[in-house]
């Protein structure tokens, strides 16, 4: 029973480290602020030719990551 708990625990913990960072979306939100929101942390717009498709480069942990957003019907998903 004890490991049973534990591991309820840290699946749960786990869960919320991956789910935390949207970079400060939220799903439902409107993808009108995620330019603004992104250029004020210092990433780079990349050019696409998706309208509901939002990507950027930014540097995390010491190394060149892509940032992808993706929007339908104006709301991230």
């Amino acid at each position: 029973m004890k490991r049973i708990i534990l591991f309820v625990l840290l699946a749960t913990a786990s869960f919320m480290v991956v789910a935390q960072d949207f970079r400060g979306m939220k799903f439902g939100d409107e993808c009108t602020k995620i330019h603004d929101q992104e250029i004020n942390v210092g990433s780079k717009r990349i050019q696409t030719d998706y309208v509901d498709i939002h990507i950027y480069e930014d540097v995390y942990l010491d190394r060149v990551a892509g940032i992808l957003f993706s929007c339908r019907e104006g709301e991230f998903v």
